[in-house]
């Protein structure tokens, strides 16, 4: 499961909302649900959007013998209103066994 936390950053008339759109980024042969989520936020702020990650390293066909997959490369690509951001924040993911993940190094965005 990813947890990506987004923010409407901009200030204006408390009444005003932008529609915030989430997409995953990652290696060609991994799958995510959703492929994208969107939400409506007011102005400054804050919602949880939650992916499921699938990867394909307990099939044998992409990673022979069980093997580990080391510093994947995940991204968030943020988009507020009509304003994309981009790759706002990454994660390193190393794949162990039957898909056992575990994150390697979190960045968020500053």
């Amino acid at each position: 499961m990813i947890d990506v936390i987004v923010r409407n950053p901009f200030k204006y008339n408390a009444a005003d909302r932008e529609i915030a759109c989430v997409k995953i980024v990652m290696p060609p042969d991994w799958h995510v649900t959703p492929p994208q989520a969107t939400t409506i936020l007011e102005a400054d702020a804050e919602t949880h959007l939650k992916f499921m990650l699938d990867t394909p390293a307990d099939n044998p066909k992409h990673y022979p013998n069980n093997s580990v997959l080391r510093r994947a490369r995940i991204a968030a690509d943020v988009t507020i209103g009509d304003r994309h951001f981009g790759q706002h924040a990454e994660c390193l993911i190393t794949t162990v066994g039957q898909a056992e993940i575990e994150s390697d190094n979190l960045c968020d965005d500053s």
